[in-house]
């Protein structure tokens, strides 16, 4: 070595290079290990990750993801694909409810139309018919029929027509004075009475098993252009929704509209009996006047025959209403083919047109007043006046309700009309036929008075003729 200083070198070199391969083979593993690591973590992420989308897709919206970090963007994408697909979810379940409710309502008002329609000329049998159909249709446990009557000193009180439990017709009597109680406290204030903590002593449910305090109370007026007609009390054990609230007071409205109507031929059909009575009387002691009463009498079998025409064609249009959709202003936003075949338009006619072009000037500031009722988000009911495109006067007994959105806001109104033109132009002349028949009656008498006078002025000259006679002889 001494000789030779470079063999030091030559003998070295082998274990450097040694020490060198064996610090860079550590080195190595280290990185390897430290990529295996990673790579396994990655792995390990992903399938996090697939195991969450995988979550999503058979909608478990539960299962959590962790965020490693903030630069973590995937994983906060699909916590926020999470949220996005849990809104939409819960949107989707409300938008299905809401839907339910309406399909419930719109057919529950279509069947509970078709109930109208029939025994309308039997008040306790409409009011059992009525309330057998809301039990059933809302499965509730308890439901009473209170029509508002008045004695004969004028004192207005509701009497119990009609009352159902548990699906079985009740037989009760039950009169309640004009503002005592529930019931006439309803009626008094004209608004609907909705409670969930009813006293013990309010009344009772019984069922097979028992007598049990009902857990919510619905009393809804039956009110229609502000008059009262009576009241309708519904029990349950389980809480009254909002739709169904609405539901009732909806119909409540129609049920005031069909007792007012049925009520009127009830005294429509009085007048005539009674007007029958004074013909047939007239006719025993006038039979000078017998041609006229007779041709009178068939006068009024041909309107008769004409009535029950008339309520023939309207019970089969009834399958089929007059309707249309429009904005708080009038501006028309659909109509059915009724309605263009009532007005007599084409649908490209009326398109974006306001409901004015269908009334008369006259009738402006009646169609200003009925919008800005609508406007106020309450209902409308009544006979209107309207125009046809050729200038023709026509009559439609119109229903307006508003269609208002959660906020309160009116968003249209829907319209359900009948057109009841004949029924108006059937009233007018009858009006004018006992008009008539009053001044021929007139005529009559005045003429029968004349005679009467003639007859005995020549009584006396024929007296007269003879006393001079008798003189003579």
């Amino acid at each position: 070595f001494a000789i030779f200083p470079g063999l030091w070198l030559v003998f070295a070199l082998p274990v450097i290079t040694a020490l060198g391969g064996y610090w860079l083979a550590n080195s190595l593993s280290r990185i390897i290990k430290k990529q295996y690591r990673t790579l396994e973590s990655e792995g390990n992420r992903a399938q996090q990750m697939l195991s969450f989308v995988d979550s999503l897709g058979e909608g478990r919206f539960s299962d959590e993801l962790a965020i490693t970090n903030e630069n973590d963007h995937l994983g906060m994408s699909l916590k926020r694909l999470r949220d996005y697909m849990i809104r939409n979810k819960n949107e989707e379940e409300q938008r299905r409810i809401e839907e339910e409710q309406r399909t419930w309502v719109t057919n529950g008002l279509a069947q509970f139309a078709e109930i109208l329609r029939r025994n309308n000329d039997n008040m306790e049998e409409l009011a059992f018919n009525i309330i057998r159909y809301q039990v059933n249709y809302m499965k509730i446990n308890q439901c009473g029929f209170f029509l508002l009557n008045s004695n004969s000193n004028g004192e207005q009180y509701f009497e119990l027509l009609s009352f159902i439990a548990y699906d079985r017709k009740k037989f009760t009597d039950k009169i309640i004075p004009w503002g005592e109680g529930l019931i006439g406290r309803c009626g008094l204030e004209r608004e609907t009475i909705y409670m969930t903590d009813v006293p013990d002593n309010y009344l009772k449910v019984t069922s097979g098993l028992g007598e049990s305090n009902p857990r919510s109370v619905l009393i809804v007026p039956l009110k229609a252009n502000d008059e009262i007609f009576g009241v309708i009390e519904m029990a349950s054990f389980q809480a009254f929704h909002e739709y169904e609230i609405g539901f009732v007071e909806k119909i409540a409205e129609s049920i005031a509209l069909t007792i007012s109507t049925v009520r009127t031929n009830i005294q429509t059909a009085k007048l005539l009996r009674e007007t029958q009575i004074q013909a047939e009387k007239m006719l025993q002691q006038e039979e000078e006047l017998r041609q006229s009463l007779e041709e009178m009498q068939a006068t009024q079998e041909e309107s008769e025959r004409r009535e029950v025409e008339r309520k023939g064609i309207l019970d089969a249009i009834d399958h089929a209403a007059i309707s249309c959709e429009f904005e708080t202003d009038g501006t028309l936003i659909s109509v059915n083919h009724n309605f263009l075949k009532t007005f007599k338009y084409k649908p490209e006619e009326i398109d974006g047109q306001n409901l004015k072009i269908f009334s008369f000037k006259d009738d402006a500031d009646e169609l200003e007043s009925i919008l800005m009722t609508l406007q106020s988000g309450a209902n409308y009911r009544g006979r209107c006046r309207r125009r046809t495109k050729s200038g023709e006067e026509i009559y439609l007994l119109s229903t307006y309700s508003p269609v208002i959105d959660n906020e309160g806001e009116v968003l249209k109104i829907i319209s359900v009309e009948t057109d009841v033109t004949d029924q108006v132009r059937l009233e007018e002349e009858m009006k004018r036929s006992k008009e008539e028949l009053g001044v021929l009656l007139n005529e009559a008498r005045n003429e029968m008075k004349e005679q009467f006078k003639e007859i005995e002025a020549v009584k006396i000259r024929n007296e007269k003729t003879l006393e001079g006679a008798l003189d003579a002889i």
